[in-house]
C-alpha cells in the first residue's frame, strides 16, 4: 500500500509590498545616476546666473559739513565747529605787537578786559569794545553778558601763546588785507581747548572798530 507524504503547512507567500532583490537594485542605480548626473550640472555652471553689477568708478560723496545745518558765528555764538567753508587763509602766525586802533589791537583789549579783572569790572570795561546795538539797551546788554562775555572770560585763558610778553595766535583773517574800503573783518583765533580756530567779528563804526560777533 503506497502512502503519500502531504506537507504539513502551507507554503509561504510573498508579500506584495516587498519588492524582488533584482527590483532594488534597479532603483537603487537609478537614483546613484540621478544623483551624479546632478551634481555634474552644478560643478559645470558654477557662477550665478545674474552677476553683481560692478561698484560706481565716481568719487565718494563727502559727509555732510557739520558747518552747513547753521552759523554759529552770528552773534553771541559759542558752537565748538566755528571754520566755515570759503575761509581758507594763509598759515597761522602768532602775533605779538598789537598796533593801536587797529582790529587785532580791539581784540587783545577785549583779552586785557577777561584776564585782568574780575567778572563786574572786566564785564565793564569789555562792554564798550562792542558795536553799539549789542550794549545801547538793558535787555541787550544782559544777553551780551549773560552769554557772549560769560562763554568768552571762562575760556579766554586758553589763547594766549607761551612765551614772553602777550601773543595770540591768528589763524586767518577775512578779508586778508584791509584797506579805507572795507567795513568788515573776522579773525580766527587758535585756543588750546578746541579743534577749530574761532572768529570774531568786527565793525567799523564811527571811526573805530569795535566787536559786532564771537565764538570766542
Amino acid at each position: 500500500m503506497s502512502m503519500s507524504l502531504q506537507p504539513t503547512h502551507a507554503p509561504l507567500r510573498r508579500s506584495a509590498s516587498v519588492a524582488p532583490a533584482p527590483a532594488f537594485a534597479a532603483l537603487a542605480l537609478a537614483s546613484s545616476l540621478a544623483l551624479l548626473v546632478s551634481s555634474q550640472a552644478r560643478a559645470a555652471d558654477p557662477e550665478p546666473r545674474v552677476k553683481p553689477r560692478a561698484p560706481s568708478e565716481g568719487r565718494a560723496r563727502p559727509a555732510p559739513d557739520a558747518n552747513d545745518a547753521g552759523d554759529p558765528n552770528d552773534r553771541g555764538g559759542t558752537g565748538p565747529n566755528t571754520a566755515r567753508k570759503g575761509d581758507k587763509a594763509p598759515e597761522s602766525a602768532v602775533v605779538r605787537e598789537f598796533a593801536e586802533g587797529a582790529p587785532i589791537w580791539v581784540v587783545r583789549q577785549a583779552f586785557h578786559c577777561a584776564l585782568d579783572f574780575d567778572e563786574s569790572a572786566g564785564f565793564d570795561c569789555y562792554a564798550p569794545l562792542h558795536v553799539e546795538n549789542n550794549r545801547n539797551n538793558e535787555n541787550a546788554l544782559t544777553h551780551l553778558r549773560r552769554y557772549q562775555w560769560a562763554h568768552f572770560r571762562k575760556w579766554a585763558s586758553t589763547y594766549p601763546q607761551p612765551g614772553k610778553g602777550f601773543a595770540l595766535r591768528v589763524s586767518r583773517q577775512v578779508p586778508e588785507k584791509l584797506d579805507d574800503s572795507h567795513s568788515e573783518v573776522k579773525i580766527f583765533l587758535v585756543s588750546r581747548h578746541r579743534d577749530n580756530a574761532a572768529p570774531i567779528t568786527l565793525r567799523r563804526e564811527g571811526g573805530h572798530w569795535r566787536i559786532y560777533a564771537s565764538s570766542l
